[in-house]
């Protein structure tokens, strides 16, 4: 026979930390005392978060005396408030039950929901053996029987009566375990998502001054209303010999950079610094790697509700190769991720062009479409950020298409709604040099823009509770030249 102690478990739910779960003694605010949690106003402290093993906490009766327990009782009651304490997100369809961890029968739980309901307070007994009014105990000591609770938005609570009662000649002393257990379906936005914004654009090189200009104008939205929270240089970052050229432009936004590594930061350069067939440089590479702590030339974040991938195309990337791997293991986790809305991915070298420099080192756009851009369709990525092509481009909304040819995804010039497929940027215009080239001529039918007179950079934002991303080409003067977006649904 057993005091209750109960044993605090981990949220079941994907959508939810296990902290963002509460458990509050009623008894009023200032009450930390369980054996006076007889109903009556919540308190302000905390009996208990989920995720915790407070056995302290967790024994909402005391001990069993010898004379109860040879006796037996017939009931005995506390109440308590189940609490979402996440600021933002709704735990949608909860459920709450409990999980014992003996095998013995000589205590008896059962739990029953006051009949006050969401955000109100309990009844109060007059002692802990007056059971509540109106509450309908049970069991539930599975899902299948659990205790259904609705939609507990951010700060809502609910207020949960446990009866126990002790068999006749039981044990004492003998500490009976028991798993709380708390699962919501979905988890909703609730709360405004915070709009925010991630400019990138490539080959920059520190020592021209365009470049200086676009970085200048980038450092400029820190101040915005929308703020900068990620800078993506789309590699080909410095020109010159001395690499911290570009760490000293860059100096003010540099805890923001997540870069993607290009033919300069992996390949190196030749002293007309364009020439780069000398494979690999791991010395090189490794100088931006300890700069930027990162381990590999592919990598994850999350912000807010974007989830990124960087890819590189000068390191093996073809299947079964570590990064592809990594890429396929990746996308299909942020694909089923409810906390994730938008997809982006970047990588230096283009698989889709309309014209500009072309592939270097052992880069194949082709084996490199082949092997991933199916995989951007699968797993709905939604962004794809390119460099290298010293000019700016953007293609429709497209998908595979079993060849060089994409497929249009949606014609529209410049609005779109959860269209099929990937919106491709090229913004190799961070400031080094333009394409000679003129590319307005000839121009593939899956392209909706292209510039190739212009430096600037690529400006993102995502604004209306995360549900629009807007893409923007700047120039050096801070126009923008082309303007597009992407409208979800987000549930």
């Amino acid at each position: 026979m057993s005091s209750s102690v109960v044993t605090q478990q981990a949220v079941d739910t994907t959508t939810l930390a296990s902290s963002d779960i509460e458990l509050r003694l009623s008894g009023g605010l200032t009450n930390a005392n369980p054996a006076l949690a007889l109903g009556d106003a919540m308190s302000l402290s905390d009996f208990a978060v989920i995720s915790q093993t407070l056995p302290f906490l967790g024994n909402l009766w005391n001990f069993v005396p010898q004379t109860d327990a040879t006796s037996g009782v017939v009931a005995e009651y506390r109440c308590t408030y189940i609490r979402n304490n996440n600021k933002n997100r709704t735990a949608r369809n909860s459920y709450f039950w409990f999980e014992t961890l003996n095998r013995d029968t000589d205590i008896i739980f059962s739990m029953g929901l006051d009949p006050a309901g969401t955000n109100s307070t309990a009844q109060i007994i007059p002692n802990e053996r007056t059971a509540p009014i109106g509450v309908s105990f049970s069991q539930p000591n599975s899902k299948q029987t659990a205790l259904f609770l609705g939609d507990l938005k951010p700060g809502d609570y609910i207020s949960i009566w446990t009866q126990r009662q002790v068999s006749a000649n039981s044990q004492p002393y003998y500490k009976d375990n028991y798993l709380y257990r708390f699962k919501s379906d979905v988890a909703l936005p609730s709360k405004i998502i915070a709009d925010f914004g991630f400019g990138a654009m490539g080959d920059i090189s520190c020592d021209r001054y365009n470049a200086k200009i676009n970085i200048q104008n980038l450092i400029a939205r820190i101040k915005d209303a929308i703020p900068l929270k990620s800078f993506i240089p789309l590699g080909n970052l410095s020109f010159v010999n001395d690499d911290r050229c570009f760490w000293d432009l860059t100096k003010l936004i540099d805890a923001v950079i997540n870069i993607v590594f290009g033919v300069k930061e992996t390949l190196g350069q030749d002293q007309d610094g364009d020439n780069d067939d000398h494979g690999f440089m791991p010395q090189i590479f490794q100088k931006w790697c300890t700069h930027y702590n990162i381990k590999l030339p592919f990598y994850s974040y999350k912000l807010f509700n974007v989830h990124f991938l960087h890819l590189s195309t000068e390191y093996p990337y073809t299947a079964g190769t570590p990064q592809y791997n990594f890429a396929l293991d990746d996308l299909q986790k942020a694909s089923v991720d409810s906390n994730i809305n938008w997809i982006v991915v970047a990588y230096h070298q283009p698989m889709y062009s309309a014209g500009g420099k072309g592939p270097q080192g052992n880069f194949d756009p082709n084996t490199f479409r082949d092997a991933y851009h199916q995989l951007f369709d699968t797993y709905k990525v939604d962004l794809v950020l390119q460099g290298h092509n010293r000019n700016y481009q953007r293609t429709y909304p497209i998908t595979y298409g079993n060849g060089p040819i994409p497929t249009i995804g949606d014609t529209n010039l410049t609005t779109y709604q959860d269209p099929p497929g990937e919106v491709f940027i090229i913004a190799g215009t961070g400031g080094f040099a333009l394409d000679p080239n003129d590319i307005t001529n000839n121009i593939p039918s899956y392209f909706a823009f292209t510039d190739n007179k212009d430096f600037g950079y690529v400006w993102f934002t995502i604004t209306q509770n995360g549900s629009v991303l807007t893409g923007s080409f700047f120039n050096v003067k801070n126009n923008a030249l082309d303007q597009w977006q992407i409208s979800k649904t987000i549930l």
